[in-house]
């Protein structure tokens, strides 16, 4: 069993066990979301309310149009601990295996995000996201796509509703491409489509961070294939759905076909789209 299973095994565990019993808590309902939150102070509070009732409608808008379904309201649990709660249950839920640390994670198992407040952090951002990530295993039904293309729709959606351009943050791979071990361990499309991906490594921060910029940068490339405009982009989600694409040997093949690329072109300019992010990084 690789690193990050076992971390995601270990999370989901602490999940169920505080979500259980959290103690006092103070719950907020919106059409898209339950959450209870642990230790939050007021100002924390307010912000909570206006992500779940402003941010979380459009977040089920944008990913019912990616499907191609009715966005019926549907409340996702969200277990939120405040500045004020207790430091060894949030290090409990958010630290994970060698020092990673998460700000939010969607547990597909306990059906739950977790989702913390911490200095440097936009609660508002990591509750859009995970919600991408809970949104879309609902309206999908729980279809297992690759975990790149999780987080690069997650991240897609994310920046939308920020009202961020996503271009820049698709087109560059990491804030480090300048280490000589990032550019080393660069990864194929083939890999990123690997659902077992990452297996057992010696440095997982690194290798995580290298991954998970990857496969950010991989929506980017995939909005220039296909004769541009990100037609791929808007079609991949229920094109992989209605293909019953659920491995990633189909889904590689399906973006080969849609590309109209053989595997070695398609390599080759994956490979020059993330150089050209490093150049102008």
């Amino acid at each position: 069993m690789g690193v990050w299973r076992r971390a995601r095994a270990a999370v989901e565990r602490a999940l169920c066990a505080t979500f259980a019993g959290v103690g006092r808590p103070v719950i907020l309902r919106s059409s898209f979301a339950e959450i209870v939150a642990q230790g939050c102070t007021g100002a924390e509070l307010l912000e909570l309310r206006r992500t779940a009732d402003g941010d979380l409608p459009r977040v089920a808008r944008l990913v019912c149009a990616l499907l191609r379904c009715v966005p019926r309201p549907t409340r996702v649990k969200v277990l939120c601990y405040g500045s004020k709660a207790s430091p060894d249950t949030v290090k409990s839920v958010f630290c994970l295996p060698d020092g990673v640390e998460a700000a939010g994670i969607w547990s597909p198992i306990a059906r739950v995000i977790a989702a913390r407040f911490a200095r440097g952090l936009s609660m508002r951002r990591v509750l859009v996201h995970e919600s991408a990530h809970a949104l879309i295993d609902h309206f999908a039904g729980g279809f297992p796509y690759p975990f790149a293309i999780q987080e690069g729709y997650a991240t897609l959606i994310e920046n939308t509703v920020l009202g961020e351009k996503t271009a820049p943050a698709f087109r560059s791979p990491g804030a480090s491409t300048t280490d000589a071990r990032q550019q080393d361990r660069r990864i194929t499309v083939e890999a990123l489509l690997r659902f077992d991906w990452p297996h057992e490594v010696s440095d997982v921060q690194l290798e995580y961070d290298s991954f998970f910029q990857q496969a950010v940068c991989f929506m980017g490339f995939l909005s220039e294939l296909g004769g541009g405009r990100g037609r791929l982009v808007k079609e991949m989600l229920c094109a992989l759905r209605r293909e019953k694409a659920d491995t990633w040997e189909k889904v590689y093949c399906w973006l080969l076909r849609s590309a109209q690329l053989s595997a070695a072109e398609l390599e080759a300019r994956f490979h020059a789209y993330v150089g050209m992010g490093r150049q102008q990084s």
